[in-house]
């Protein structure tokens, strides 16, 4: 008996195709699928803060590329997500119409500086202009503009008035990633040693500064930041 698999591709074919040639057809089809998703940006830079050795914050050296992972704390009041309303230091926010044809209708990006910890030290990363690879935090179809629940339709209006009338009619579809609060990131970069004024003296006899790590991204290397478990694992 034909595999279920094997039909639906002699259907795409026209039901004239051998079971070879349709098994020969998924094949390529999953290889084609395999090879979008492996060397999609995200996923690459998934593998790049996996492979990269993983640092206590303490001892990773000035001016060398490593990988940090701690809990993300802002540097002053939070963000907060415009369509899932979470506290955050990073978000992105998209708006879509839904469809074969869908088109980007508003996207906003924002993003502040954190703190990151581990029983090691303190870093401060300036998270703007980093690369992400982050976990989605919700998808949503919410019918028409009207249909709308009252903060996406805010959201809409505030960022692109212009785009209102023409979706008024078509269903939208929205989805937002964001960096919460509290949540453990891996970061990769090289960064600078600087004084902590947070901190308490490593000496208190001679009064020497506690030192912090700061990681930001330039022209030569960007920082790359991830949630995702791959590369949070592995201890230093």
């Amino acid at each position: 008996m034909d595999s279920a698999w094997v039909v639906i591709a002699r259907r795409h074919s026209g039901g004239n195709m051998s079971v070879e040639g349709a098994v020969m057809v998924l094949l390529i089809l999953a290889i084609i699928v395999f090879v979008a998703l492996y060397f999609s940006k995200e996923q690459r830079i998934k593998r790049e803060i996996a492979a990269a050795q993983r640092w206590a914050i303490a001892e990773l050296p000035e001016s060398t590329l490593g990988r940090i992972v701690g809990a993300a704390k802002p540097i002053g009041e939070p963000l907060t997500s415009p369509l899932g309303g979470r506290k955050c230091i990073y978000y992105l926010a998209e708006v879509r119409t839904a469809g074969k044809h869908s088109k980007l209708v508003v996207r906003e990006e924002r993003s502040m500086p954190c703190v990151i910890e581990d029983d090691s030290g303190r870093a401060i990363v300036d998270v703007e202009g980093a690369e992400m690879a982050l976990g989605q935090d919700s998808v949503t179809s919410a019918g028409t503009f009207d249909d709308a629940p009252e903060h996406v339709r805010s959201f809409l209006a505030s960022n692109n008035p212009s785009a209102t009338g023409p979706v008024l009619h078509r269903t939208l579809v929205y989805r937002e990633m964001t960096l919460s609060v509290d949540e453990t990131i891996a970061v990769l970069g090289a960064g600078v040693r600087e004084p902590d004024p947070d901190a308490p003296p490593t000496d208190a006899y001679r009064g020497a500064p506690a030192m912090r790590l700061r990681l930001t991204s330039t022209p030569r290397w960007k920082l790359r930041i991830s949630d995702h478990h791959s590369t949070l694992s592995t201890a230093p």
